[in-house]
């Protein structure tokens, strides 16, 4: 497996522009949180290859949505594949929707409102109401 830390922005640029924008994104919102630990180690694959209290707390935190899947997969002790977060199915444990959609619900994420364009039709119909 090779070296997460030396090698972070080369899976990230392997990723389409869209999914590296917001990865990037989601990323450092976790690294400002309570769960930026967790998070390095789940990065790193470090918590899959320690105890078990560690991978079952690393899971933890993917279930609440605090935490996303690294860029690269790794193995547990076991042997058993730990999936990147674009290997999982949509908005599921431990993938970048999962995850925004939490961060949204405890208003960490904010998404801007756009003002709608009013047309001359609803204008006029404003107009006569």
């Amino acid at each position: 497996m090779k070296d997460y830390n030396n090698n972070h922005d080369e899976y990230l640029a392997k990723l389409p522009k869209a999914m590296q924008k917001k990865y990037t994104k989601i990323h450092n919102l976790i690294m400002q949180s309570d769960a930026h630990e967790w998070q390095a180690m789940i990065d790193d694959g470090s918590c899959w290859r320690m105890e078990g209290w560690y991978g079952r707390r690393a899971m933890e935190y993917l279930e609440s949505g605090d935490c996303i899947l690294g860029l690269v997969a790794g193995c547990d002790y076991y042997g058993n594949k730990i999936p990147t977060f674009n290997e999982v199915q949509k908005d599921t444990k431990g993938s970048l929707e999962y995850c925004e959609r939490t961060l949204k619900a405890s208003g960490v994420i904010i998404e801007k409102k756009t003002k709608k364009a009013v047309t001359d039709k609803e204008k006029k119909s404003i107009i006569n109401t």
